[in-house]
């Protein structure tokens, strides 16, 4: 709003209110030596100021954004106004533009919510898996939709993973809790289960640089398991299941 108000002090400061010119005036110029309209006379800046100090100068409202609108300075209207009001707009523009840059750098914290899918096939090698599809959606202090990269695979309940959004990327420590539910089809191998999971955010990149966040919820999985070289099932965490699917939910605090 400051930015429009400045412009249009700028506009009515360059084209004044003044007596309309005697006929047989035409062609007067003005002290820089360009032709000044019947109406119209030129301010110096110090003048400027003392007028709005003194609160002799209007400060008039700018034209909307991208056109350019004739600005009633005093009781005529003066084409020169038009150069001011783009001169506001600009200014108008660059403002809110830094406005919104200082708001996205600013530090945030808050409630946070994450949630989605991630999809795991076993292999290439030996105890080993890969993630085939992911999606996460943030909710809270921190708005928008990402995917998940495994970094190091659970070990004794513990993994690294990132989340990556457009903005930047979290880092995140994965721990397994309690086995809330589980059950196993002994003949297709198939395991559907809910378990207790944690999320730490340990830094990242970009938005999220020195992040910190603390996340508890569940996460929910359907999964083939290998079989042991007698046919059965195996319920141990090696080898990894053949594929498998986790949706979880998380929710928690987050700063960056």
């Amino acid at each position: 709003m400051a930015g429009r108000r400045v412009g249009a002090l700028i506009a009515c400061a360059r084209v004044g209110p003044g007596t309309r010119a005697r006929s047989g005036s035409r062609g007067r110029r003005s002290a820089s030596g360009h032709p000044r309209s019947a109406g119209q006379r030129f301010i110096r800046p110090s003048a400027v100021i003392r007028g709005l100090c003194v609160g002799r100068i209007r400060l008039l409202p700018a034209a909307r954004r991208g056109r350019v609108v004739p600005m009633n300075c005093g009781n005529s209207r003066f084409a020169g106004c038009d150069e001011g009001l783009i001169a506001a707009d600009l200014f108008s523009a660059a403002s809110a533009t830094a406005r919104r840059s200082d708001r996205s750098s600013a530090a945030a914290s808050g409630t946070e919510t994450l949630s989605g899918t991630i999809v795991f096939v076993a292999g290439p090698g030996t105890n080993s898996r890969t993630v085939t599809g992911s999606v996460v959606r943030a909710g809270g202090v921190f708005r928008g939709v990402g995917r998940v990269v495994e970094l190091v695979p659970p070990n004794a309940g513990v993994s690294q993973d990132d989340l990556v959004f457009r903005s930047g990327t979290m880092h995140v420590v994965s721990t397994a809790g309690t086995l809330l539910s589980g059950s196993v089809n002994p003949h297709s191998c198939l395991f559907t289960g809910t378990q207790q999971f944690t999320w730490d955010v340990t830094g990242g990149t970009g938005q999220f640089d020195d992040a910190i966040g603390s996340f508890t919820g569940t996460v929910s999985a359907v999964a083939l398991l290998a079989r042991n070289p007698d046919g059965s099932c195996s319920l141990t965490p090696l080898p990894f299941p053949r594929h498998e699917v986790d949706k979880f939910a998380e929710s928690g605090t987050l700063s960056f």
